[in-house]
């Protein structure tokens, strides 16, 4: 993401679990996917390669979008006679909708959301300084009453039906940061130095039975 590397250590067990997407499509300036014989500027240790650029603003602009799973904003602009950009994107999601559809019954909560920033200087033609600042926390929370399954053959069908004591409630929260200082000596020669930071916290309590 603008050259730092993203990290999504989060060992879920199941889909339900997953939050959303690091990329902010209302952010995203640009996408480059490589499954292999990519260049040297990503490293050896890695399968393959998402390259994601976000915009540069150039004049003040956002965006707002809302659904039945959430909603999301975006704001972007300059200041400083140009030299100062800044973009800031925050999204909410809660698919409940979806799970009350799934065979086990019960009562969903799951909340997932995100903000994203990118803040750009200009100092000269030469010289550039940029912060990449990330914040997710994601929570996930199913108290189940009962499945209900039907097996068997077209001639006999079975019908097994479990009720379930108990909830599970899981909580992943991550944030991230990173610095990159720019220096273009020449038309052809482009250098970055950056530095970036990782946190994250999981928590995970299970205590179901049927």
């Amino acid at each position: 993401m603008n050259d730092i590397q993203i990290y999504r250590p989060f060992l879920v067990s199941v889909g339900q679990q997953e939050g959303l997407n690091f990329v902010n499509s209302a952010l995203t300036g640009s996408i480059l996917f490589s499954a292999g014989g990519f260049g040297a500027e990503y490293g050896d240790k890695l399968s393959s390669v998402l390259d994601v650029k976000y915009i540069k603003p150039e004049e003040f602009g956002g965006s707002f979008a809302i659904s039945l799973l959430g909603g999301e904003l975006s704001l972007g602009g300059t200041a400083a006679k140009n030299k100062f950009t800044y973009l800031v994107g925050t999204r909410y999601q809660s698919n409940s909708y979806i799970l009350n559809s799934l065979e086990t019954k019960g009562e969903y909560k799951p909340r997932f959301m995100d903000i994203q920033s990118q803040f750009t200087y200009q100092f000269n033609e030469k010289w550039n300084l940029s912060f990449l600042g990330y914040y997710s926390n994601n929570k996930y929370k199913v108290i189940p009453s009962d499945r209900e399954t039907d097996f068997g053959t077209i001639q006999e069908v079975l019908r097994f039906k479990v009720y379930f004591d108990g909830n599970e409630t899981d909580g992943y929260e991550m944030l991230q940061g990173g610095l990159t200082l720019g220096f273009k000596p020449r038309k052809n020669v482009d250098l970055r130095f950056i530095a970036s930071a990782y946190t994250t916290q999981e928590t995970e309590t299970y205590d179901i039975q049927g």
